[in-house]
């Protein structure tokens, strides 16, 4: 192939195939991908039944927090900034947010009330605390039977260690909740209950 420069018509320079490239080098690593990026979306949610999970162990896996229930949605809480929780004593959720990986999708933030506004522990909640510690070290299905709480099934396949993001767990929460935090006592969340 000729290409015409400066108005004289030079060759082409024509690519040396006696030089091989090692091809493996440019594979990606083992459960590496590019959407595992910094800003990856965490959802708020309690796992579906047909999903296995696990759960991050360690500070870094964990925030115990307040928030505030609008309604009875019970995804829809919000996060309540340290210096009101005295001023919105006893209605507020005492709360653990667990980081949990998915055999089926990406992290998500599983919210678990740990303490009703009348300061009483629920069982159901109970068995969600026996569940994460199980879930720690294994991959687990958590099936709800309705009075007792959740049951743990154990996956009865091998399932890869889970890949969790790259963020603090302070900046997957503060993306999570987006703009669900009540910072005021005027925020309107407060004035529509």
């Amino acid at each position: 192939m000729t290409e015409r420069i400066n108005g004289q018509v030079e060759a082409s320079p024509q690519p040396n195939l006696s030089v091989r490239t090692d091809g493996g080098r440019f594979r990606l690593p083992e459960g590496k991908h590019l959407m595992q990026s910094q800003q990856a979306k965490c959802s708020v949610r309690t796992p579906s039944r047909r999903e296995f999970i696990r759960v991050r162990q360690g500070p870094e896996g964990q925030l115990e927090t307040y928030s505030f229930r609008r309604g009875k949605n019970r995804q829809f809480d919000y996060l309540v900034e340290p210096k009101l929780w005295d001023a919105l004593r006893g209605r507020l959720l005492r709360k653990v947010l667990r980081l949990c990986a998915s055999d089926i999708g990406g992290p998500f933030l599983w919210p678990v009330t740990i303490e009703r506004m009348d300061g009483k522990a629920r069982e159901i909640d109970r068995s969600i605390l026996h569940l994460f510690d199980v879930a720690a070290t294994r991959w687990v299905k958590a099936t709800w039977d309705g009075v007792r709480g959740y049951t743990i099934v154990e996956a009865q396949v091998e399932i890869a260690e889970p890949t969790w993001p790259i963020s603090s767990l302070d900046e997957i929460v503060q993306r999570a909740f987006g703009g669900r935090c009540i910072g005021s006592l005027d925020h309107p969340a407060l004035r529509l209950r």
